[in-house]
């Protein structure tokens, strides 16, 4: 999401959505994450905008929370990663899809390595 948000009609996700080989979705959470670091990188306006343009444009399902916590809960009791990371795998269990996530980081990857996960996980810069 924010390779979209930041990159616009230049980045190859765009392309997928917009051709509609990806039905994109995201957590209320992965939504505000997303904001914040777009924040960190170009400003709370800029972020602000690109948010609200995502929202406006209804590109993305964007799935309540509280739909996807009985599982984001789970994972986070037996794994320790971050909370947004645990709502993204639920909503991939949840939806039936892979979780994708920007990179691979090494809270996760340790996960990863001793634990079971309700979803396929993919790193988009592995891709």
């Amino acid at each position: 999401m924010i390779e979209l948000l930041v990159s616009g009609t230049k980045a190859r996700l765009f392309n997928e959505i917009a051709s509609r080989n990806v039905d994109p979705c995201a957590s209320e959470l992965a939504i505000t994450e997303a904001q914040y670091i777009i924040c960190r990188t170009l400003g709370a306006t800029v972020a602000e905008t690109k948010i609200d343009d995502l929202l406006a444009s209804n590109a993305y399902d964007i799935v309540c929370i509280s739909l996807l916590r009985p599982v984001a809960n789970k994972i986070k009791c037996q794994c320790a990663i971050s909370l947004a990371d645990c709502f993204t795998i639920a909503l991939a269990s949840i939806k039936n899809i892979p979780a994708l996530f920007a990179t691979r980081e090494a809270e996760l990857d340790k996960e990863l390595k001793k634990s079971s996960f309700p979803a396929t996980i993919y790193f988009l810069d592995e891709l």
